[in-house]
């Protein structure tokens, strides 16, 4: 099997450079975007296995690239973990309304963060064996 995709998005250069440093040592290929229009980019064309999507960007923020990358039909599937400072029960409660698969606030700690990431993995994985045709699973 091959190394699962990451896309991180973020605008803050700075929190992007924190989670690839978390995730470094983790079987992953990282990729990364600054903004909502790069994330929607990235996600056609690498079909990232998950996404870590900040809410706050300037241009299309978080929450808007959440919806469209469900609208999607090659996208709907991905995972996307919101990774974010807005933590309040209704911001978690819309998160994951509009199909996200995780939230976890900032600051956030990093065995948290990798132990999500890998469970949402975990869940894309056996999710994709179970879409497959019965004929195609042996």
């Amino acid at each position: 099997m091959s190394q699962a995709k990451v896309l991180i998005v973020d605008d803050n250069a700075h929190v992007r450079a924190v989670l690839r440093d978390v995730l470094g040592g983790e079987p992953y290929a990282l990729l990364e975007a600054a903004d909502g229009e790069q994330a929607l980019q990235l996600a056609d064309e690498q079909q990232p296995d998950l996404i870590l999507l900040d809410i706050m960007m300037p241009g299309i923020e978080g929450d808007i690239v959440l919806r469209k990358l469900k609208e999607r039909e090659n996208t709907r599937s991905i995972p996307v973990i919101m990774v974010t400072a807005l933590d309040s029960d209704e911001q978690v409660a819309v998160c994951l309304d509009d199909g996200a698969a995780d939230h976890i606030g900032k600051p956030f700690s990093s065995m948290v963060l990798r132990s999500r990431v890998r469970a949402a993995l975990r869940d894309r994985v056996m999710s994709d064996a179970d879409a497959q045709p019965a004929a195609e699973q042996g």
